[in-house]
């Protein structure tokens, strides 16, 4: 399923939810009154409630301190019989899972934390489908160039999000560990809810295609996942008005909202300024943003 289509999803069961509450608390209030007294005062109390509100606003000085006095005097029987009968009166309003949005997954226009935590615990169950390397998995006999590189990005996600490094990039020729840190990465991250996409270059590369001539795509996910990362830069195609200005985009929009982007490549910083432009080299390789990390060393994957 497409993030969309998970958020459309999580929209619907959360408006279930929030109706199955309001039944809820509705029925709750029914078989309360069925008790005649407690039926009385329940409809008293709303009454006086409404008749007050309506009197603040255009009545006199005389019909506002009549109509509160009436209103206490009613709310005073109306919780004496609660009291008496020990009504739970929470249960008479709607008892929503989340009472920050009241299950609508929305607070100030923005996402609330519980769909986003629902959402990304559905987009990393998707990703669990495809073995990735953890920090586990780090050999304690590894080069002390990889040590270093590892000490960085464990201590790089043990902070997130709140480091200011928005942008990792490591280079270094093949088989020299940088795609298997950035999976230890992933499957960190991953592990403590957060939203990671895991894509090859040559992959968003055919994504950006689609998006510019307006077929589905995945462009969008790159945008708005919690990290993204970007395997073996420099392997896809330069592809006219695509390849260049989507990666730039890509990678500006997501540092604008302090989202990081990580990257492995083969190729040096010279070649990453000669082969895409200023633009993005100045954000990869930004020393107050960014953190750029060179392997060097033989192919360990010759080893096996």
């Amino acid at each position: 399923m497409t993030r969309t289509q998970i958020i459309n999803e999580l929209k619907l069961n959360l408006d279930r939810k929030r109706h199955q509450a309001q039944i809820n608390a509705d029925q709750y209030v029914q078989d309360l009154c069925k008790n005649e007294q407690f039926k009385k005062l329940y409809t008293n109390y709303n009454q006086a409630k409404i008749d007050l509100i309506k009197i603040k606003y255009g009545g006199t000085n005389d019909e506002i301190i009549s109509a509160t006095n009436n209103f206490k005097q009613i709310e005073q029987m109306y919780n004496q019989f609660i009291a008496e009968h020990k009504i739970d009166i929470r249960k008479m309003e709607p008892i929503y899972e989340c009472s920050i949005c009241n299950d609508t997954g929305v607070v100030n226009g923005k996402m609330c934390n519980c769909l986003k935590t629902e959402l990304n615990k559905r987009l990393n169950e998707q990703n669990k489908q495809y073995k990735l390397a953890t920090f586990k998995d780090c050999s304690k006999d590894i080069s002390p160039n990889l040590h270093s590189a590892y000490e960085k990005a464990k201590l790089w996600c043990d902070k997130f999000p709140n480091s200011h490094i928005l942008n990792i990039t490591f280079s270094g020729s093949t088989g020299t560990g940088k795609t298997f840190l950035l999976e230890c990465m992933a499957s960190d991250l991953i592990e403590k809810g957060f939203n990671v996409i895991f894509v090859t270059a040559f992959l968003l590369n055919e994504e950006c295609r689609k998006y510019h001539f307006s077929l589905p795509s995945k462009v969008n996910e790159y945008m708005d996942c919690d990290v993204l990362i970007i395997d073996d830069l420099g392997c896809e195609p330069l592809l006219k008005n695509i390849t260049i200005e989507y990666l730039f985009n890509i990678i500006n929009l997501r540092q604008k909202r302090y989202k990081p982007t990580l990257i492995s490549t083969n190729l040096s910083s010279n070649d990453i300024l000669d082969r895409y432009d200023e633009r993005i080299y100045s954000r990869l390789f930004n020393k107050n943003l960014s953190l750029n990390i060179a392997f060097n060393g033989i192919d360990m994957r010759k080893n096996f």
